[in-house]
């Protein structure tokens, strides 16, 4: 009588043993910790709780991240091998949670940065909660494209230092909230450094700059422009800016906050604000204006600006053409005004909670304060 197939199969599993567990349960296994008897726990316990368990070569998991990740995986890769392996699914909770992204670490350059950033920040909606771009120390090229259009909210730029952390180009910000820019340079040898556009009828644009040198940029330095445009700066220099050569241009019923800030050997005005609703408000004791090769304050056609500082501080002087104008040189152009009050009671107060409030948004936490 011929055998069955499946019963010559059977036999020979017997003679074999039975079959090993899957390797996955073998892993569970040697993790599982032993039992305790009696309320006593035995040597082995003692060894499994005082036993480190090998994983990827006992390299910590900092050195990963830091170092190899670093140098050999960006943010690319990381989002690729995400759905791989639990380890850089890790990685990747990091840039979700820590909210930064590191040049030329995480990306290769600044543009690249900007849209990983605008991606994350659309997806993992956090309001009020921003996206630092951590920028290393040297000079960063946003050539060819020479400038930057930022179109998405909560975004702030950190670099070691003006001495240290150059970006060599431009930035548009138009309908935007809660952009900053702290401790770098920028120098567009293209146009304007940063452009602050609040166009009628749209959301606010709102932009803070603190530590920040804007130099050798064409055009302007910093222009705000816009009913709904509105720009802070705390202890910035604006210097050397060619052509129309303007440090800070406000126009069109924009509203700029200046604090400490220092405007110095521009080609043009170092101030110049026009049109109506224009308002620039200028505090802090360190607040210099000279040696431009124009005026130090150029205010025409209804904008107004208000110095919170007594008059024998000298907030605009040594400037080459006039110190202050008030009168266009067009007959059709209304004059403007600069008024000198008196500093509120809670401008020291308000003051010292942004500067606060910067220094605590670079270890990445958002308050508040920080929009002044």
């Amino acid at each position: 009588m011929q055998r069955k197939t499946s019963d010559i199969y059977s036999e020979e599993v017997n003679k074999q043993g039975p079959r090993p567990p899957p390797r996955q349960t073998q892993i569970e296994a040697q993790h599982k910790p032993p039992k305790i008897k009696n309320g006593q726990s035995s040597a082995a316990t003692k060894r499994f709780k005082n036993r480190k368990i090998l994983t990827w070569l006992n390299i910590p998991y900092e050195v990963w991240r830091d170092i190899i990740c670093g140098k050999f995986i960006n943010l690319k890769d990381r989002s690729f091998l995400r759905p791989t392996n639990p380890f850089f699914n890790a990685l990747w909770q990091d840039v979700v949670k820590l909210r930064k992204i590191s040049v030329p670490l995480d990306c290769c350059n600044v543009e690249d940065a900007i849209n990983w950033a605008c991606t994350l920040s659309q997806r993992l909606r956090r309001p009020g909660v921003p996206f630092r771009i951590l920028l290393g120390s040297g000079v960063f090229d946003m050539s060819p494209r020479r400038s930057s259009s930022i179109n998405c909210d909560d975004i702030v730029f950190m670099g070691q230092g003006p001495n240290k952390t150059t970006i060599k180009g431009g930035f548009l910000v138009a309908g935007n909230t809660g952009i900053g820019f702290h401790n770098l340079c920028i120098s567009n040898p293209w146009g304007s450094g940063l452009i602050v556009w609040g166009k009628f009828r749209t959301l606010r644009t709102r932009v803070v700059t603190s530590n920040c040198r804007f130099h050798r940029c064409i055009g302007t330095g910093i222009s705000v422009l816009g009913s709904r445009a509105k720009l802070y700066a705390v202890q910035c220099e604006i210097l050397q800016t060619v052509g129309t050569g303007t440090g800070i241009s406000c126009a069109c019923a924009a509203k700029a906050r200046l604090i400490d800030c220092t405007i110095h050997n521009n080609t043009g005005s170092g101030i110049t604000a026009m049109n109506c609703n224009t308002q620039v408000h200028i505090r802090g004791e360190h607040t210099s204006i000279h040696q431009n090769d124009s005026m130090g304050m150029y205010v025409i056609n209804f904008a107004t600006v208000c110095v919170f500082l007594p008059p024998s501080h000298n907030t605009a002087c040594k400037n080459k053409s006039k110190d202050i104008e008030t009168k266009s040189s067009v007959s059709f152009v209304s004059d403007g005004e600069v008024l000198y009050k008196e500093p509120r009671e809670n401008d020291h107060k308000r003051h010292l909670a942004l500067k606060k409030a910067l220094k605590m948004l670079e270890n990445g936490v958002y308050t508040k304060s920080t929009k002044y």
